[in-house]
């Protein structure tokens, strides 16, 4: 692999090593990564044109460099692979950069490939996917399919959620579409929270969001941290009303079940998932006591039995 990244970037290390299927290295003083891309080829445009808007503005913002045609991306091997200088240090994130509101400017007509903030119609796609692929899934994933069905209608609970947000609440100057990441993960470094190639164009709020799933499905998150963390966030009421949409949504379900079906986790992966339903319940009745306090939002019906109490 040294003499291709020689070639295509001239750069020339004396060591590279090789974690999983990333080539990682250094030269002259910086960190690069070269891996694997993972997207689509349609969205490797936006996700550049992003990246050099926001190092122009930042320079501690990890940089997606281009070869010696001028192309993010460079072909070997059967796959396509993308060279970053890495800036951050491989230190554990934490909830405070999750929730910082970052306020950069880029071209967002431009960056249609990579927007993701219609999430009605998104996630009826991926109910529809599901529903074609039932029947296989039910002779084959015996343990999976124990709970398709449920967070099939927890997705129809959250779509409908966030198109009654959408219908009868106002949008602030806090609801502008920034750039967020398709899963933000407690497990992440700063390193991967900042990766150029993890961007979408959403509310702020999915990060937030997903990182609480993620603190509640693989740590033991307790009531006392959800409601600090909370506390921690500023948002209108439109906001508010998205980020427990979006925790309505079941994405921790959906990223495992993808894993599964594609020979990538054993289905034995689900089980944690399906133990925790009924905890992740209360959990969401507390997030709903927690927020009405505060701001005014639709309450969910069959989330009200844990405030009755």
């Amino acid at each position: 692999m040294k003499n291709e990244i020689a070639y295509f970037y001239h750069l020339y290390p004396e060591q590279i090593k090789k974690k999983g299927n990333t080539y990682i290295f250094s030269y002259q003083s910086k960190k690069y990564t070269f891996t694997p891309y993972t997207r689509s080829l349609e969205e490797i445009e936006d996700l550049f044109l992003l990246n050099r808007s926001l190092v122009s503005q930042n320079i501690f913002f990890p940089k997606i460099l281009q070869n010696i045609m001028n192309q993010a991306l460079t072909f070997l091997n059967g796959k396509y692979y993308i060279m970053k200088e890495e800036i951050l240090p491989e230190e554990k994130l934490q909830f405070t950069e999750v929730a910082y509101q970052m306020n950069y400017h880029f071209p967002f007509d431009k960056l249609k490939n990579i927007r993701r903030n219609n999430w009605p119609a998104l996630w009826e796609n991926k109910i529809d996917y599901f529903e074609y692929q039932r029947e296989h899934i039910y002779q084959k994933f015996p343990k999976l399919s124990e709970g398709l069905d449920y967070f099939i209608g927890l997705t129809e609970n959250a779509i409908a959620y966030i198109r009654m947000i959408e219908s009868n609440f106002l949008k602030t100057t806090k609801d502008s579409l920034t750039f967020t990441r398709r899963r933000v993960r407690v497990s992440d470094t700063l390193s991967d929270f900042y990766n150029p190639t993890s961007f979408v164009i959403d509310h702020k709020v999915r990060d937030i969001a997903e990182f609480l799933k993620s603190c509640f499905f693989e740590t033991d998150l307790s009531e006392s941290e959800m409601e600090k963390y909370i506390k921690q966030l500023d948002l209108s009421d439109y906001g508010w009303g998205l980020f427990f949409g979006r925790m309505l949504f079941p994405s921790y379900f959906f990223d495992v079940y993808e894993k599964i079906i594609n020979d990538k986790e054993s289905e034995d992966r689900i089980i944690p998932i399906l133990q925790k339903i009924d905890a992740y319940k209360d959990f969401l009745s507390s997030i709903q006591i927690f927020i009405s306090q505060y701001h005014s939002i639709p309450k969910i019906q069959w989330l009200q039995k844990k405030e009755v109490l």
